[in-house]
């Protein structure tokens, strides 16, 4: 497991010279999922957390509800799922699938912000704050529940999720995993974020 990291950058004055704050808040996580799942997941209202074989829409939804389920059980608000953002995190989930990488660098190079900038959820905000977390996982391990678990334990990545901060995310969860010989492996990457206009 790298070791998870944070930075802060200005990104200067755009056109209405506003001052534009970025926050890159971004770990790293090398597959593996927890043997056992947090509390959250085992009395969960979601649907299909412990399903093997589910399509990646299902999938993705189980993991998505299983963590605002943990940000309500945390006091906070859950988050909206952003077309942007999710568009965002599949791309580079489908990068690190076809390549066998898996790290936030993608193989053209780019870093997380610049990927979410591609999508235009960038366009015209202020500020932005942005956060990434990755996980992937091979047969029982490659369920929602067992996903979620790992990130759980991971307190980089809990903090990134249960960030008060954000309020929109976008879950790109694929088949396939960072190796060739993970044919029944998924990776995933949640791409979190918040701008103001």
């Amino acid at each position: 497991m790298e070791a998870p990291y944070a930075h802060t950058a200005d990104g200067g004055r755009d056109r209405s010279r506003l001052r534009r704050t970025t926050l890159f808040v971004v770990s790293l996580l090398a597959a593996a999922a927890a043997s056992s799942s947090p509390a959250a997941a085992a009395t969960s209202p979601c649907k299909h957390t412990r399903s093997a074989g589910l399509s990646t829409t299902q999938a993705a939804h189980a993991l998505g509800c299983l963590v605002d389920l943990q940000r309500a059980r945390s006091g906070l608000r859950p988050l909206r799922t952003n077309p942007a953002l999710r568009a965002a995190a599949i791309a580079h989930s489908q990068d690190m699938a076809a390549h066998d990488v898996f790290g936030h660098t993608g193989t053209d190079g780019s870093t997380m912000p610049t990927r979410v900038r591609r999508t235009g959820y960038l366009r015209d905000a202020h500020a932005w704050w942005l956060g990434e977390t990755l996980v992937w996982g091979s047969g029982g391990d490659a369920t929602p529940a067992a996903l979620f678990a790992s990130l759980m334990a991971s307190p980089p990545h809990r903090a990134i999720l249960l960030a008060g901060r954000f309020s929109q995310f976008g879950i790109g969860l694929v088949h396939g995993g960072p190796t060739s010989d993970d044919a029944d492996a998924v990776t995933v990457t949640i791409d979190v974020g918040r701008r103001s206009g």
